[in-house]
């Protein structure tokens, strides 16, 4: 039985699929099995990836239909055989070393570690352009560190590994399309979570990823922000006041993000009137400042901000925000 379980969830995406999957089969870790559920292609994706058919790592599970990525995922933990779980999309890959060094991290931790993860490094498809992603480091606490220290940024999906028994426990929410990462919040309510620095996954950025789709994101979060509160180990007195600091700061940096990628400036506006009414304090953070500003510049004004913003920053990423997915990646 193998120690880890890869889950490498895809769809449509043919012209990456394979790098994802000998990202996988490269690695210097050699207990693992990689379970593939494709979410229902029409392209060329299954195509590419029955020719792993008979390979003794790979496990393929071609789906015809096409549902929640939540669902793929409740599906593809179960058919996991691991004590370990580390999620892939098709289009992102696994460094070398991925798999080695977080089991070596487990093997140090106790049992009441749940989750190991790392800062993601990040590859621009369209300009070239590389750099790592920061995210919030691990505390004694991992649920108040992950409730209040959501600007230093949040835990990725592809840059843990989790033990398997965290999603017996918290399983994603099916009639969420995309839970992802929003799911760690309920596991940091029964363990610890361990950061480490060095990163070991590469998201690719193609212009069109679903994180883009900030309008639709955000939706789908508040949704484990309610299922959270309602969770039996969750303790309102203890983390009440941190939760609203969350659902604040959440409003306000999806009303930001949607207006640096383009997005409709009055769905930004409600946004932020939302953030001000759970904490009136952020009217004076300087997202809101500069956003109420920016908001009210015409679209191609905004736009040529928001180019400028992107070179001063030292990374020119394609400012175009998603509206809807188009099918389950």
């Amino acid at each position: 039985m193998p120690r880890v379980s890869v889950l490498l969830n895809s769809y449509n995406q043919a012209d990456y699929i394979r790098d994802s999957v000998e990202s996988v089969l490269a690695q210097t870790y050699d207990d693992f099995e990689l379970i593939v559920t494709d979410n229902g292609s029409t392209d060329q994706t299954q195509s590419i990836l029955k020719q792993y058919e008979d390979h003794p790592k790979v496990k393929l599970n071609l789906c015809i239909d096409n549902q929640t990525v939540s669902q793929r995922f409740n599906q593809a933990v179960a058919l996991a055989s691991g004590e370990f779980v580390a999620f892939l999309y098709s289009d992102d890959w696994f460094l070398p070393f991925k798999l080695e060094h977080q089991v070596s991290l487990f093997d140090q931790l106790s049992p009441e570690y749940g989750l190991v993860y790392a800062p993601l490094h990040v590859y621009n498809q369209i300009t070239k352009k590389e750099w790592d992603l920061p995210t919030v480091p691990a505390a004694d606490d991992s649920l108040k560190a992950l409730l209040t220290s959501r600007e230093t940024g949040a835990i990725d999906m592809i840059s843990p590994m989790i033990r398997k028994e965290c999603f017996i426990r918290h399983k994603f929410l099916d009639e969420v399309f995309a839970e992802g990462e929003g799911i760690f919040l309920r596991v940091a309510l029964t363990h610890k979570f361990h950061y480490d620095p060095k990163p070991v996954a590469v998201m690719r950025d193609t212009g069109e990823n679903r994180g883009k789709a900030v309008r639709k994101n955000m939706e789908m979060h508040w949704q484990t922000l309610v299922t959270l509160e309602a969770d039996p180990a969750y303790d309102k007195a203890k983390y009440g006041q941190y939760l609203r600091i969350y659902k604040s700061a959440l409003l306000r940096n999806v009303a930001w993000c949607n207006l640096r990628l383009n997005g409709p400036a009055g769905w930004s506006y409600s946004k932020y009137l939302e953030a001000m009414k759970i904490q009136p304090r952020e009217l004076f953070h300087k997202r809101t400042l500069v956003g109420l500003l920016v908001g009210l510049l015409p679209a191609s004004l905004r736009s040529r901000f928001n180019r400028f913003a992107d070179r001063q920053m030292g990374v020119l990423v394609n400012s175009t925000v998603v509206e809807t997915y188009g099918g389950s990646s």
